[in-house]
């Protein structure tokens, strides 16, 4: 169909072409009628050089305006009605109590998704190479009808966890497919690594929780809790190893038969170690000890609670270590333009505990740097632009006519985001480079062909309006035809047509300005350039 209508329009313009170039006369009243808009409006821009200039600078000052309010992210927000919740109860519960308070949680819930997969305590998978669960972790996989359901079904369980488990750690994360394998899951926007000089010292846990207190107190929208754990120590004590004459090997390995930690044999898949251990019944450390006698050499058995020493302690459950040193993450709700303010005010709060050294990540500052080597990318690319421009011309200046679209092409650009509620990232970049070598190739053959008919002979005005002329076919038909084939994106859904959005909104926005910077202010620049030189001649 639509090869159909583009055909019927151009039939009668292929056909007054083909009449002219058979009579060999071209006429003015020849022309389709939007030549004579063009010129209309071509005449309007050189008679109002000054109000043409001032919209320019206008749009240029808007883009400015725009970049600030645009959100910044590595990719574009992808709709999802699906979620993984993680909750670590940070307390020592049995299964059935983990159990129990699930099913409490489901029921209390008003909003309900269309399934729910639940995996309570120590799974089962033999081929599991992450991280083993305890008794007290519990993951939901939830997958609601839409997306609005899935944003309600997440405040209400957040509020219901916060009211009733304030001690519980939980969070919400993508689930896994090929998108987040590919290029990882989105990280929050702000995290504070409080990283000890001496992790290993008493009063760790103690400080630590100090500080992180301290900065909740501040009002920022910490989404991350201390998650320990209690430890049982075992001590043997040497002098009865050789008074009862006990192996210290066998003691071990008595030890780990005791607690179920023996390993029968690993499994290698993909260069990762998976050990298959024995298991039998849970006890307590308590019972354990005191039921269990080891065989000493003169195969008398001596009861194990006599030969070690049993303490208690509490440490992290989990530790995560970085490019400097191991590290406690605290996670941070902040927008962007709080964060100097919200690390300012970190910075002093640790600075009051000598034992802790602060740094900060997250998307806020992995954002700014993917932004910042765009911009650097793309300011090398304009400078080479130049430099081949400068040779073709065989002028310093010229070349800038053209690098003055780019900044106001992206006023386009900008807008269209805004208004269709998009924001800067890796595929709207992609979508300003796309569209500025499209829109550039079309001024730069703009200016070529008014630089050939002025040095041919022709005046100035006439070759800006003959090359208008000549270029206004190509430049609609290259605009026309981009802007329709990327159309489409903006009103497609799912996740491949959500990535893609912000690049057809991009080339879109841009060409519809850059469209218009070729077709009149291209040739006003060009005019005002060489003006000086030219015949004085009247519009």
């Amino acid at each position: 169909v639509v090869s159909l209508l583009v055909s019927i329009t151009l039939l009668p313009t292929l056909y007054r072409i083909y009449y002219r170039k058979s009579s060999g006369a071209v006429k003015k009243a020849d022309y389709p009628f939007y030549f004579r808009w063009y010129e209309r409006g071509l005449k309007f821009v050189l008679r109002n050089q000054l109000l043409t200039a001032s919209v320019v600078l206008l749009m240029i000052a808007a883009t400015v305006v725009l970049y600030m309010w645009l959100p910044v992210s590595r990719f574009p927000e992808i709709s999802r009605d699906e979620t993984v919740l993680h909750i670590e109860w940070n307390e020592p519960v049995t299964l059935e109590e983990n159990n129990t308070r699930i099913t409490r949680l489901l029921e209390v819930i008003s909003t309900r998704p269309e399934y729910i997969i639940e995996e309570a305590g120590r799974q089962q998978y033999l081929l599991n190479s992450s991280s083993e669960a305890g008794t007290s972790e519990n993951n939901l996989f939830i997958k609601c009808a839409s997306p609005k359901e899935l944003e309600k079904l997440v405040e209400e369980l957040s509020g219901y966890l916060k009211k009733n488990f304030s001690n519980a750690d939980f969070t919400f994360s993508e689930t896994e497919n090929l998108f987040n394998l590919a290029f990882g899951k989105t990280e929050a926007p702000m995290v504070i690594k409080l990283a000890h000089f001496n992790p290993g010292s008493e009063n760790y846990l103690a400080e630590l929780a100090s500080i992180q207190q301290k900065i909740e107190q501040k009002g920022d929208k910490v989404t991350s809790k201390i998650v320990t754990r209690n430890l049982i120590l075992l001590e043997t004590d040497p002098e009865k190893l050789l008074l009862y004459q006990v192996d210290n090997n066998n003691l071990y390995r008595e030890i780990k038969s005791a607690f179920n930690v023996n390993t029968v044999f690993t499994i290698n898949d993909n260069n990762m170690y998976i050990p298959v251990n024995v298991s039998t019944s849970y006890k307590s450390v308590y019972e354990i000890i005191q039921n269990i006698f080891i065989v000493n050499k003169n195969n008398e058995r001596i009861p194990l609670s006599g030969l070690v020493k049993v303490s208690s302690g509490h440490d992290l459950k989990t530790i995560v270590a970085g490019k400097e040193s191991e590290y406690f993450p605290v996670m941070v709700e902040i927008e962007p333009s709080e964060f100097k303010q919200t690390a300012g005010d970190i910075k002093n709060i640790a600075a009051s505990n000598e034992n802790f050294d602060v740094t900060f990540s997250g998307s806020i500052l992995s954002n700014k740097g993917m932004l910042m080597e765009l911009m650097v990318i793309v300011g090398v690319s304009l400078l080479l632009l130049y430099f081949i421009l400068a040779a073709q011309f065989e002028s310093f200046v010229l070349p800038l006519i053209v690098l003055v679209e780019v900044p106001v092409n992206l006023f386009g650009v900008f807008l269209f985001l805004k208004l269709f509620g998009a924001g800067i990232n890796i595929m709207s970049a992609i979508g300003i480079i796309v569209m500025a070598g499209v829109v550039i190739n079309d001024s730069i053959l703009k200016i070529d062909t008014i630089n050939k008919l002025y040095e041919s002979g022709n005046s100035l005005l006439r070759s800006i309006f003959e090359a208008g002329r000549r270029r206004l076919k190509p430049i609609l038909m290259t605009s026309l035809t981009t802007i329709l084939a990327t159309a489409p994106f903006i009103f497609q859904k799912g996740m491949g047509a959500e990535l893609q959005k912000p690049l057809a909104l991009a080339i879109i926005g841009g060409m519809i300005t850059g469209t218009l910077v070729s077709l009149f202010v291209i040739p006003m620049l060009y005019y005002l350039l060489k003006k000086g030189n030219a015949s004085n001649s009247k519009l």
